[in-house]
């Protein structure tokens, strides 16, 4: 009696040129791909490089500016950057919304501003800004801000204000002109811009109460900063002096 076991799926004759002709259409295709892989890499690169980007675009920020980076005030700016000294009511920072974990982006299709949850990402609620938010990451080299590009240098450089730089109204072409002393750059114009909108930063209830005796007409990051609450303390004198002594 035959006892070894039943084979119950048998070789089939003549599988190997089959598995051969398997073999040669992989290699074909995958071949394919790699070329196509390259042909687009190829013009990949020549778009890229006919719109001057090189991926180094931070490193010439200096040459730019036409002087160096003030380490002291740069810290300054990403330490006012995560807290919410700028808002009116303490209740919302740059970076609520321009969230580093998220390319300075926003995780929210229309992002929410001020009386927010304290919380940044997708569990952030609260009153919306009826914006979505732009990443930051890179802005200064832009010359033209906003998804609409509705904030611009007039002279296409967001670094020469020759032309001045120009916004909606109220601040139209007039609030900042050309040769600027102040305002010499595009990003440094639109970092005037969130402390003046209620959704984003300035909350609902406006002004009042909350700027006392200082300047009501310069409405900056740095402008809100100076009020009666920061000589009280809440950490803000810390900022004070950090500025001046930078």
């Amino acid at each position: 009696m035959n006892t070894k076991p039943h084979n119950r799926y048998p070789k089939a004759r003549g599988t190997e040129p089959f598995r051969a002709a398997c073999r040669l259409l992989l290699l074909v295709v995958f071949g394919i791909g790699r070329v196509a892989a390259q042909d687009l890499d190829a013009k990949l690169s020549t778009v890229l490089s006919s719109a001057r980007f090189t991926g180094a675009v931070g490193s010439s920020i200096e040459s730019r500016l036409g002087r160096p980076i003030d380490s002291k005030l740069a810290d300054l700016g990403q330490f006012l950057f995560f807290d919410n000294i700028p808002s009116l009511h303490d209740d919302n920072a740059c970076a609520g919304c321009h969230a580093p974990t998220n390319g300075f982006g926003d995780t929210q299709s229309i992002a929410v501003g001020i009386q927010n949850n304290n919380l940044v990402g997708l569990n952030r609620h609260g009153p919306r800004t009826q914006r979505r938010t732009p990443m930051v990451a890179n802005t200064p080299f832009f010359p033209g801000l906003m998804w609409n590009e509705r904030f611009f240098a007039v002279s296409g450089d967001p670094f020469d204000n020759s032309g001045g730089f120009v916004f909606p109204p109220p601040e139209g072409s007039t609030r900042f002109p050309p040769y600027d002393p102040i305002m010499k750059t595009l990003a440094a114009a639109q970092g005037e811009m969130p402390p003046t909108e209620m959704t984003e930063v300035a909350g609902f209830t406006g002004t009042a109460g909350a700027i006392g005796r200082c300047s009501t007409s310069s409405m900056t990051a740095w402008g809100l900063l100076c009020r009666p609450r920061m000589r009280a303390g809440k950490g803000t004198i810390p900022y004070v002096r950090q500025y001046y002594s930078a």
